[in-house]
């Protein structure tokens, strides 16, 4: 188990990372140590990731574990937490819709506490497809609990819904469009669109630096509505299957029905860039450079190395 030690802030403030590990929450701690904070991450994982970097501290702990939350918050005395830690997917998340409740909503409440009486600012991002699936109702509803405790016990909260991510080290166990589209494509296999709706695809990298300057401005976008973070450009799903199987080379589209609450989906996309009223973030990532960066990735890294690194 990775130990957290007692941090003395040499550099800038301190910021706590949920989810330290995964995704998005990986990137984050990658743009935060460039920019010379703290980094304190809690996660499950008893071994370093792949992309681990000895630069930030790791604590193994689940976010419902109160015990051990506190005591991370307690070493740390955050002065921001970014809060990515969850159970993620899409129709796969109704073969376990109470443990999603239970970490996506629960653990997050659990969190929101310590936000509150070590008065941190908080930071989450909110699931930008507005679909019937349990795991995009707990991130809401994850995130209008935080909106709730921020009022109540006057801590700033920023929540930015994010639009399609996509980028190197994405999970290919769950159903996300960009790896399981690569996935299927670098094994000369079927890629399968699930129906054909519009998407908006934002680079990790921008949507990590959305955060830190988000992070940054926090008393400005404190509470702010409806911070979309994308790119305002979509595609539909066949066509980003198209994209993907012309630059590799292999594979062939199948088409099969919308998925399960997905029926109804209304296309979400970056109308308005709201997060540049009020800082400097733009996307910078082209979509083509994006897709060649995260191809290459995936073809460099095996499917075992990153399911074994997102345990």
């Amino acid at each position: 188990m990775w130990k957290l030690k007692k941090i003395h802030p040499l550099k800038n403030k301190t910021v706590l990372v949920t989810g330290a590990c995964g995704f998005i929450g990986g990137h984050i701690v990658d743009v935060l140590l460039e920019n010379e904070y703290n980094v304190v991450g809690i996660d499950l994982p008893e071994e370093p990731p792949l992309w681990y970097s000895p630069e930030a501290v790791y604590y193994s702990c689940d976010i419902t574990d109160s015990v051990g939350v506190s005591y991370a918050f307690r070493l740390a005395e955050p002065d921001f937490v970014i809060h990515c830690a969850g159970i993620v997917g899409t129709t796969e998340t109704w073969n376990y819709v109470n443990k999603t409740i239970d970490v996506n909503i629960k653990g997050s409440v659990n969190l929101y506490n310590y936000c509150g009486r070590y008065n941190s600012t908080l930071l989450i991002p909110d699931a930008g497809n507005r679909w019937f699936s349990p795991y995009t109702i707990t991130r809401q509803c994850a995130s209008e609990f935080a909106l709730a405790f921020g009022n109540k016990y006057h801590f700033n909260v920023i929540n930015l819904i994010l639009c399609n991510v996509y980028g190197p080290r994405q999970d290919t166990k769950i159903v996300k469009i960009i790896p399981k589209f690569i996935e299927k494509s670098l094994n000369d296999e079927e890629i399968t669109v699930f129906g054909d709706h519009q998407v908006d695809l934002i680079h990790v990298r921008d949507v990590a630096r959305a955060f830190l300057s988000a992070m940054n401005n926090a008393n400005d976008l404190n509470q702010v509505p409806n911070i979309l973070i994308g790119t305002g450009q979509t595609l539909t799903t066949h066509q980003v299957a198209l994209l993907i199987k012309n630059k590799i080379g292999k594979g062939k589209i199948t088409k099969e029905p919308t998925r399960v609450g997905e029926e109804k989906t209304i296309p979400v996309y970056m109308k308005e860039n709201i997060l540049s009223q009020y800082t400097n973030w733009e996307p910078q990532i082209s979509l083509e450079e994006g897709l060649n960066d995260t191809i290459e990735w995936y073809r460099q890294n095996t499917q075992q190395d990153i399911q074994q690194n997102n345990k």
